[in-house]
């Protein structure tokens, strides 16, 4: 399930993705056996909403059953400064590409904002071909997209209605490394990420359990242990992290009376039994490509939710495959107001511990921050005072996903642990 925090002009900004590999579900009203999720318009739908176009969102689930692509909430056009459109669109294209990596076939959630905010401070300290990667691979358009990340976090962390969003970020540093004054300044400014001064050297698991303590804070108890035992030593020289929280409800609850189980088929083929939320609305509702899309709007009308499934059992493969930026905005602009008959599976999405993102950030391109050897991090501290050079040992991450009949709750974190390497050349500034 993908939680998508933002509509800009057509575009759409995605705090969580997240798939459901469930699919097929055959409801014991008799009614013809559907996805997983089966959104179908009721009898009197327009047939020019019908006809609309929708595709799978970057805010879909990654569950454990193939023809369904679940709910994600989606942030809805704000006044929020246009120049938050660059963090936005980078985030919800290198989200899709990256949730694209992960491993099919398993419930699984993902939150590209936490990865991407992470990532973009990291890439604040990098030169040469260790940014060039990082850039392209976040999608990032340089200093422009750093520079609107403070005017949306600003936004996402304002209270304005009943919806709870807060994204919050920092550097947690040994204390005997000498930080660059304007990388830390750097980061303060466009992340809101200050620099905590740690004791690694001396009492590294403390410090480890007090970066978890953060964590676990920061989310409201979903995201525990972000940093496994073994991750930091004496020797880590600063951890990044950021911490994400959402809750909202529903602008239209769904009836619990209404709630039964129902069978779906995981993967297409195995039954298992889900308790299946339903409601008749009207609704946001589109089709493209093979796949329907439903919009469930939050209380305040802030977020929304994007549901989109494959209109075969056996789809959500192909669905995924199709992943990216442009497929995702076109999910979005393709929904229409139409009373919608949804059923849609009540679920929780809970991580069994982080994941490392290494591998699947080297699939897009990221090779040279993740080696002693080419790794080049030297606007983050000087290598003169800190005695060596830092590269990127683990991008660890969890995300968490519940939808009820009340609305949905989300969180997730990620550590980007930096490592010591060798030395490195302080940055020249070039003069013609």
């Amino acid at each position: 399930m993908r939680v998508k925090t933002a509509r800009l002009p057509g575009k759409i900004i995605s705090l969580f993705c997240a798939t459901l590999a469930i699919a097929g579900c055959e409801q014991k009203t008799g009614q013809k056996p559907e996805a997983a999720s089966s959104v179908s318009p009721a009898a009197k739908a327009p047939e020019s909403a019908k006809k609309s176009a929708a595709s799978p969102s970057a805010a879909s689930p990654k569950a454990s059953s193939s023809n369904s692509e679940l709910p994600s909430p989606e942030r809805k056009t704000t006044k929020t400064s246009e120049a938050s459109s660059s963090a936005g669109l980078a985030m919800t294209a290198f989200g899709a590409r990256l949730f694209r990596e992960l491993p099919s076939g398993v419930n699984l959630a993902l939150s590209p904002a936490s990865v991407s905010v992470a990532l973009g401070m990291t890439t604040l300290g990098a030169t040469g071909k260790t940014r060039s990667e990082l850039l392209k691979a976040l999608e990032f358009e340089g200093d422009a997209t750093h520079g609107s990340w403070g005017p949306l976090l600003l936004d996402w962390n304002a209270q304005k209605d009943s919806t709870t969003v807060k994204v919050v970020s920092r550097l947690f540093g040994e204390k005997t490394v000498g930080f660059r004054e304007a990388y830390l300044a750097d980061v303060k400014t466009k992340y809101a990420a200050p620099l905590d001064l740690r004791d690694f050297k001396g009492a590294h698991e403390k410090e480890r359990a007090a970066i978890n303590a953060w964590a676990k804070e920061q989310t409201h108890g979903r995201i525990v242990d972000l940093l496994p035992a073994g991750t930091v030593g004496p020797r880590t020289p600063l951890v990044l992290a950021n911490a994400l929280y959402f809750k909202a409800k529903w602008q239209n609850p769904f009836d619990t009376g209404r709630t039964e189980p129902a069978t779906f088929h995981a993967l297409g083929k195995k039954e298992v039994q889900a308790p299946m939320m339903r409601m008749v609305e009207t609704i946001g509702y589109g089709t493209v490509d093979g796949a329907r899309v439903a919009e469930l709007p939050y209380e305040g009308g802030r977020f929304s939710m994007l549901v989109v499934l494959p209109t075969e059992r056996t789809g959500l493969a192909a669905l995924e495959s199709k992943l990216d930026g442009a497929f995702i905005n076109e999910c979005a602009r393709s929904t229409k107001p139409t009373k919608v008959d949804l059923n849609l599976p009540r679920f929780e999405i809970r991580p069994a511990g982080s994941m490392s993102l290494l591998k699947f950030l080297g699939k897009l391109g990221v090779r040279a921050a993740f080696s002693a050897k080419t790794a080049e991090f030297s606007k983050m501290a000087d290598p003169k005072k800190a005695d060596f050079g830092m590269y990127i040992g683990d991008v660890l991450h969890q995300a968490f996903v519940a939808v009820d009949e009340a609305g949905t709750e989300a969180a997730a974190a990620t550590a980007v642990v930096m490592v010591p390497g060798a030395a490195q050349p302080e940055p020249v500034q070039k003069m013609l």
